[in-house]
């Protein structure tokens, strides 16, 4: 009897971390829009909205991102290794207020975080700070 066992590569999603606060109703735009829910998993190049609401994503990197009533932001690109240096941010601060707390980030390669607003690129210094976008798109 022979019996073959062939290797598959797995389809997963690319969780990048969950939704961890939850005030109201808010969005999480993917192939459809899924209504947000506390443990809801996010992936790269998600767009979470928020109406009359707030919502908390916390990334595999204990990362933390808040965002307040009326915002947008679009998860780029995010990849997290155990190797700072193949680490890579990328988000999209479309609209809206939202505070940034660093987990792991804080040891990535400054030059690997891109957060980008439709006036402007924000460049990480700190391991906590907050950028609002008004409603003209200015930062």
């Amino acid at each position: 009897m022979f019996i073959s066992l062939i290797a598959l590569p797995l389809l997963a999603a690319d969780n990048i971390g969950n939704i961890t606060e939850l005030k109201g109703d808010a969005q999480v735009i993917r192939d459809d829009s899924l209504t947000a829910v506390i443990g809801l998993e996010v992936e790269s190049y998600d767009d979470v909205r928020t109406s009359n609401s707030r919502v908390g994503l916390t990334f595999i990197d204990d990362s933390v991102v808040r965002l307040t009533e009326h915002s947008r932001l679009i998860l780029d690109e995010v990849i997290f290794d155990p190797d700072p240096s193949k680490s890579r941010l990328a988000l999209n601060m479309a609209s809206g207020t939202a505070r940034f707390i660093t987990g792991a980030l804080g040891k990535i390669n400054k030059e690997n975080i891109t957060i980008s607003t439709p006036s402007a690129q924000i460049a990480i210094r700190g391991t906590d700070f907050t950028t609002t976008v008004d409603e003209l798109g200015r930062s």
